[in-house]
């Protein structure tokens, strides 16, 4: 009777064990999943151009060319967003420019960047308007049609300007887009659509307004020279102002080629990302660019990634190496 009971007492301390492990054991696995998705991802491009030499790869291969090689880089981003440089439209009245410099994409490759791992798109530029604003509304609505949002246009002046907020399990990441560069060869009114323009004598209310209605807040400008590979003073001083007024980051494009980092009052200010997906230009430099990767916990920054790219035949590939940040910066020019 003793054996057996001491044996009865032994297996039920071996139960308890086990159950004790067992939940101890799904408690830390519930705990790092839910430490993991408390960890929001975003990628930022640079500027993506599907059409000219672009155009004719995809002619010849298809329109997955151009994304081939970046297929499986996006995967664990909640945001993807890239800088698109032209309207998604079959119609439209080309621009008043030369006409060389005027874009325009097939529509349903909008299918092929949102399986690439894209889900967010810059329109504040000076290529988006190059159809009108046919172009434009083609180019809103194809976007919306294939689930891809976007920011830095609209139907009208005033909702071109007006920022975007995406809550991604309870935190609010807010965007702003502006172009430096009035739309080409396009005769525009406060009542017709149109991209979003700098006016820096507005730029400080509206991050202020922005910055009080998310938890994080990024604020892109297309502006600078094309192919020099310093910023400017002006895009220093518009830069400082918007994180002065409450960006949380600042991401430029524009100049084709990368212009490296700033750290300043604690933000970081991305000058120019350079070319994502691009053809081939004359310059030095315009066949590389960055990828940027932002880890944000509670709505603060808490690693950023520098991801190099090279651009070959029109197809980027995210190079092996990184530059990472943790609250501050080597920087990378």
């Amino acid at each position: 009777m003793n054996r057996n009971a001491d044996y009865k007492k032994r297996n039920k301390k071996r139960l308890f064990t086990a159950i004790a492990c067992a939940v101890l054991l799904i408690s830390a696995a519930l705990f790092f999943h839910v430490r993991k998705r408390q960890t929001i991802i975003l990628y930022f491009t640079g500027d993506i151009l599907l059409d000219r030499g672009v155009m004719t790869y995809i002619e010849q291969y298809g329109y997955d060319y151009p994304f081939l090689k970046i297929k499986d880089a996006f995967k664990d981003g909640d945001i993807v967003c890239g800088n698109l440089e032209g309207p998604l439209t079959e119609g439209g009245i080309p621009s008043l420019k030369d006409p060389r410099y005027i874009f325009r994409f097939p529509p349903s490759i909008a299918q092929n960047l949102k399986n690439a791992g894209f889900n967010l798109m810059n329109l504040a530029n000076n290529h988006t308007m190059d159809h009108g604003a046919i172009g434009l509304i083609d180019t809103m609505n194809t976007l919306d049609e294939y689930g891809i949002a976007w920011f830095g246009a609209g139907k009208t002046a005033e909702e071109a300007v007006s920022p975007v907020f995406i809550n991604i399990s309870g935190t609010v990441i807010g965007f702003l887009g502006y172009s430096a560069f009035p739309p080409e060869g396009y005769f525009h009114t406060q009542e017709k659509p149109n991209i979003s323009m700098l006016d820096e004598s507005s730029l400080r209310e509206s991050v202020i307004n922005a910055r009080n209605k998310c938890d994080f807040l990024i604020v892109s400008f297309h502006w600078g020279r094309e192919f020099d590979p310093y910023p400017d003073d002006s895009q220093k001083n518009t830069a400082r102002i918007a994180i002065d007024s409450g960006a949380d980051i600042v991401i430029g494009h524009h100049p084709h080629v990368y212009q490296g980092v700033e750290e300043y009052n604690g933000k970081f200010i991305f000058y120019s990302l350079g070319n994502f997906i691009f053809d081939r230009q004359i310059p030095p430099d315009t066949d590389k660019g960055a990828v940027i990767k932002l880890y944000i916990q509670k709505g603060v920054l808490k690693k950023c990634e520098m991801l190099p790219v090279k651009i070959t035949d029109c197809q980027p590939e995210i190079l092996e190496e990184s530059a990472e940040t943790y609250g501050k910066t080597q920087r990378f020019y």
